[in-house]
């Protein structure tokens, strides 16, 4: 992105180029992500970090239907023969993921910040875990912190050996994990960190309980 303007272009779209990269899983170029690994679980979790990440998320036509079509043109599968099931996991996740997206600006506009990125991928306790908060700059006092486990096979902790995953945020501050409807709720430690647990293949999107919109 350093070769991207980080001011707001004069009657642009009011961000800066650097912040409004495109980015994609896969497109019509490239074989889809289920044809390489038919996983909706590992497609939902990549999607969850698309929805999240810093810049604009590209879904390409299809991946809401559950394609999985190799290289080029096996991958530009017609739509219209789907049937196009609005019930579809992967439909209702991306619906999911989108409104949150809407009703969160730190998700659109806050700066990104890693807070956890391992690179172990075995038995170790955060095996799999890459974490990052969506606070400041345009978001104005938004704040959201992003949690996935990669791994497949474990549960997965943000702490290894003793140490916790750092926080821009208030001791004392409770989070609330919007993403899954039950609303559970996490609190900083008063050291500023946070060890929490995240199951195989899953994540997490952690919103302040003073900011959290009720209905979504």
């Amino acid at each position: 992105s350093g070769l991207y303007g980080t001011q707001p272009q004069e009657r642009g779209i009011g961000v800066a180029p650097n912040h409004a990269l495109v980015n994609f899983i896969d497109n019509h170029d490239v074989a889809r992500f289920k044809y390489g690994r038919d996983d909706d679980t590992a497609l939902e979790n990549a999607l969850l970090f698309l929805f999240t990440e810093d810049g604009i998320p590209c879904v390409y036509y299809g991946t809401e239907q559950g394609f999985r079509g190799g290289n080029d043109p096996a991958n530009r599968e017609d739509l219209w023969s789907s049937g196009y099931d609005t019930n579809y996991r992967t439909y209702r996740w991306i619906s999911r993921l989108s409104k949150l997206r809407r009703n969160y600006p730190a998700l659109t506009r806050g700066e990104l910040n890693f807070t956890w990125v391992t690179d172990r991928v075995g038995d170790e306790s955060d095996a799999g875990i890459l974490a990052f908060e969506r606070r400041g700059g345009d978001a104005g006092d938004g704040y959201a912190l992003v949690v996935i486990n990669t791994n497949a096979a474990h549960t997965s902790r943000t702490e290894f050996e003793g140490a916790a995953m750092p926080l821009n945020v208030a001791s004392g501050t409770v989070l609330v994990d919007v993403l899954d409807p039950s609303g559970p709720s996490y609190s900083v430690a008063t050291d500023g960190t946070l060890a929490l647990d995240v199951p195989a293949t899953s994540g997490k999107i952690l919103i302040p309980q003073a900011q959290v919109k009720a209905g979504l």
